[in-house]
C-alpha cells in the first residue's frame, strides 16, 4: 500500500497508540462547532438542534464525551453541558422523548440515529456514572426493535446491504453493545437471534462481496460487506475460531484497502473512517497484522485531509465523529 503523505514511520502501532488522544483532539474542533449551532433541520429538539441534524447532534455528543474520557479536558464538557443542561436535565430527557418519538423523527432517524443514541447513552452512563438519560436509550432499543420486527426477510436482506442510514449491521453492533452495557440478557438473545437469520446469510456473500467494499467509487458512508463481518464478529457467539474460520472464509486473500483520495460525493467523506471502524474488528477476530496497519493508514491519511472533515459544513458537521468512533474502538479492546 502506497500512501503519499503518511510517513511510513507513524504506522508503527506503539506510535499510533502514543498519539491516538492527539488524533482526537486534532479531530475535535468540528465537532465541537457544529454541536454548538442551532441548526432549522432538527431546531425542535430540546438537546440535539445542532450539526446540521438530530443523529449527527447525536453523534458530536457521544464523540465529545469520548474527548473528555480520553483526554480529562473539562473543556469538552462545558460544550456538552451547552445543550444537555445540567441544571435541566430531567425536563429537557421528558422533552426530547417526545421529540423522538414523532413521526418524522422516527421515519428519519430509526435505526441509525437511534443506534447511535445508544451509544451516546452508554458512554454517558460510563463517564458520569449517572443514568440521567437512560429513557432515550430505552427509546431507542424500543424503536430499532419494532422497525426490525416489521423487516420482511427480504427487506432485512436488503437492509444489510444498505450503505448508508438504514443499514441493518450498524443497528445490531449497537444494540449488542447496549444489552451487554446494561446486562440485558434477554437483548442480547434477541440480537443473537437476530444476526443469526440476517447477518449469516449467505447469500449475501454474492450480492455483496467484500471485493466491492474496497472500491474508490461508492458513494455512500458505510461498507456493507465489511460491516457485517465487523457485526458478525461482536456478536456471534460461537467459540472464536469458529467466528475466525468464518470471516476468512468472507475476506479476499490479500484485502488491502486503499484510502479514498478523491470522494465522489459528501457521504463517501466518511468511508475512510467508516472502512477503518471495521477493519479494526476483523483484526481483532482474524489477528492479521497487515488489517491492523491497514486501520492505522486509513485513520492517518483521513486526519492528515482536513479537507475531508473540516472544510465545509456539509462534512464538517458529521466526517470528524466516524474517525472518532474508529479510533475510540482501540481504547476498549486487545491491542494485537
Amino acid at each position: 500500500m502506497v500512501l503519499q503523505s503518511v510517513d511510513s514511520a507513524m504506522r508503527d502501532w506503539d506510535k499510533f497508540l502514543s498519539r491516538r488522544t492527539e488524533l482526537l483532539k486534532t479531530l475535535a474542533p468540528p465537532v465541537m462547532h457544529g454541536f454548538q449551532q442551532c441548526d432549522t433541520v432538527d431546531a425542535d429538539s430540546p438537546m440535539f438542534n445542532g450539526s446540521w441534524d438530530w443523529h449527527s447532534a447525536v453523534h458530536a455528543a457521544y464523540s465529545l464525551h469520548v474527548f473528555v474520557r480520553e483526554t480529562r479536558d473539562s473543556m469538552y464538557m462545558k460544550v456538552i453541558d451547552t445543550k444537555i443542561k445540567p441544571e435541566r436535565l430531567g425536563e429537557l430527557v421528558q422533552q426530547e422523548l417526545e421529540y423522538m418519538r414523532s413521526e418524522a423523527v422516527q421515519n428519519r432517524e430509526i435505526p441509525y440515529g437511534f443506534a447511535w443514541m445508544l451509544l451516546l447513552v452508554r458512554e454517558r452512563e460510563r463517564l458520569t456514572r449517572t443514568l440521567d438519560m437512560r429513557p432515550l436509550a430505552c427509546e431507542s432499543v424500543s424503536g430499532i426493535r419494532q422497525w426490525m420486527d416489521n423487516l420482511t426477510a427480504d427487506e432485512a436482506r436488503a437492509m444489510v446491504l444498505a450503505d448508508s442510514y438504514r443499514n441493518l449491521s450498524w443497528a445490531l453492533i449497537n444494540l449488542q453493545l447496549w444489552a451487554v452495557h446494561t446486562e440485558d440478557a434477554e437483548l442480547k438473545a434477541y440480537v443473537q437471534k437476530r444476526m443469526m437469520a440476517t447477518l449469516k446469510d449467505e447469500e449475501l456473500d454474492a450480492l455483496w462481496p467484500v471485493e466491492v467494499d474496497t472500491q474508490l467509487t461508492q458513494l455512500q458512508f458505510f461498507p456493507p460487506a465489511l460491516m457485517r463481518l465487523a457485526a458478525v464478529s461482536q456478536i456471534w457467539d460461537a467459540p472464536e475460531h469458529e467466528v475466525r474460520q468464518w470471516i476468512t472464509q468472507r475476506l479476499p486473500k490479500e484485502l488491502c484497502i486503499e484510502p479514498i483520495t478523491e470522494p465522489l460525493t459528501g457521504h463517501a467523506t466518511g468511508l475512510n473512517f467508516s472502512r477503518a471502524y471495521c477493519l479494526w474488528h476483523i483484526f481483532k477476530i482474524v489477528n492479521d497484522l497487515k488489517l491492523r496497519d491497514n486501520f492505522v493508514d486509513l485513520i492517518d491519511y483521513q486526519v492528515s485531509r482536513p479537507d475531508l472533515w473540516n472544510g465545509e459544513y456539509y462534512n464538517s458537521h458529521w466526517v470528524a465523529q466516524f474517525g472518532v468512533r474508529a479510533i475510540d474502538e482501540t481504547f476498549a479492546g486487545p491491542t494485537g
